[in-house]
């Protein structure tokens, strides 16, 4: 052999075939997300997967309207049921004897009467009108109406404490129109 002839010779190693090319494993490669490490769908699994996400969003969509929808109508009657609602009368019931619905309608009146505070008994009104005569009278109005013995309670004097003390926060709603007091006051 010529020296040109021997200088040509592959001395290259031979191709593993077993782990194939790098074309192949950009290919398998491409499949995946590097940064994340998921798969990255495509052709018929990919429609499908896209096709279940609609499907889940929209359902999410139309039980949020459907819940929006039942609690919205929920509200509007109750809103309706409190324009419905027949005016408050102490004085009728006052009249009339009954110690419930006397301390119903006083319960109704401090609901109207103080619209953010939560009145639930005759205690909270007691503490929300700050009245120490109207107090006394509803502490006298409970012992009626949960003792049996109703000694203490006297119908005009409960009418007087109310009236002073409806009058007393009507002046009180009057006078604050700040939102904030004064800084000396």
């Amino acid at each position: 052999m010529s020296e040109k002839e021997k200088m040509n010779v592959n001395t290259a190693p031979a191709v593993d075939t077993s782990t194939g090319t790098a074309e192949d494993v950009e290919a398998i490669m491409k499949k995946y997300d590097r940064e994340s490490n998921t798969r990255i769908w495509e052709g018929v699994p990919k429609k499908v997967v896209r096709y279940l996400l609609a499907a889940f969003a929209g359902g999410i969509a139309v039980s949020m309207t459907v819940v929006w929808f039942v609690l919205g109508r929920h509200s509007r009657k109750t809103e309706t049921e409190k324009k419905s609602e027949k005016p408050v009368s102490v004085a009728k019931a006052v009249r009339g004897n009954d110690l419930r619905a006397v301390r119903d309608n006083v319960l109704a009146w401090a609901r109207k009467a103080f619209p953010d505070a939560e009145v639930r008994n005759l205690d909270d009104v007691a503490a929300l009108a700050d009245d120490r005569a109207f107090a006394g009278e509803l502490q006298k109005l409970q012992k009626a109406l949960y003792s049996g013995r109703g000694e203490d309670y006297n119908p005009a004097a409960f009418m007087e404490a109310f009236a002073a003390a409806d009058k007393r926060r009507a002046k009180r709603k009057k006078g604050d129109e700040r939102l904030l007091p004064g800084l000396y006051e």
